[in-house]
């Protein structure tokens, strides 16, 4: 059971099967999502804001959906974030400029659209703690339950029209130097078959 401060920050799924006397459940994948949900918390965005927030602007449209079938077909944990990235996106580095976006990612580099909650002024630390920090923690937490998976399921989905650099959907990370090539192999040759996945 996860806290209120924990649900704030993620959601985590169990689909591995514990009662197959047959066999172990699957703790050798981890699937998270990023970029899960698109929900602002307590903030309030402009009307203007509110269609930039339902796309890929705010959250990475499709992508909690396929995480979660993912889990489901492989019967593993999966750990979704439960804040849009224009909050604080868990994706990038704490050293970066885009930790927190203050415009909207657009072509037309002339007509730039401000991320109002953002540019007005905001308290990093408090969503640093409440929310990303918060994001970190469980995911270390939930890959030490595992005893290390041997594979990291990273799963996003991108507008080329907004994120012209975007190559991939879903990324496999191997975290740990010992690894089992075959696990990732079937994990890999069952995503390609999927139509319209970048891996």
């Amino acid at each position: 059971m996860l806290s209120g401060k924990e649900e704030e920050a993620a959601t985590i799924m169990d689909n591995r099967d514990i009662f197959d006397q047959s066999s172990s459940p699957n703790n050798d994948v981890l699937v998270i999502c990023d970029h899960a949900t698109n929900d602002l918390k307590f903030i309030k965005p402009t009307d203007r804001e509110t269609g930039m927030l339902e796309s890929n602007e705010g959250f990475d449209p499709g992508a909690a959906d396929l995480a979660c079938l993912i889990s489901e077909r492989l019967e593993c944990i999966s750990v979704y974030s439960s804040f849009s990235k224009t909050i604080i996106d868990p994706s990038v580095s704490l050293c970066s400029q885009d930790l927190v976006p203050c415009f909207y990612k657009q072509l037309d580099e002339d007509q730039l659209q401000e991320v109002t909650f953002n540019s007005d002024g905001y308290r990093l630390w408090e969503r640093l703690s409440s929310f990303y920090l918060e994001y970190y923690k469980l995911l270390k937490e939930t890959a030490l339950f595992l005893e290390q998976p041997s594979l990291i399921l990273s799963v996003h989905s991108h507008d080329p029209e907004v994120q012209q650099g975007a190559s991939c959907d879903i990324q496999l990370y191997r975290p740990w130097i010992e690894g089992d090539d075959l696990l990732i192999d079937r994990v890999y040759n069952s995503l390609s078959q999927a139509e319209g996945i970048n891996i």
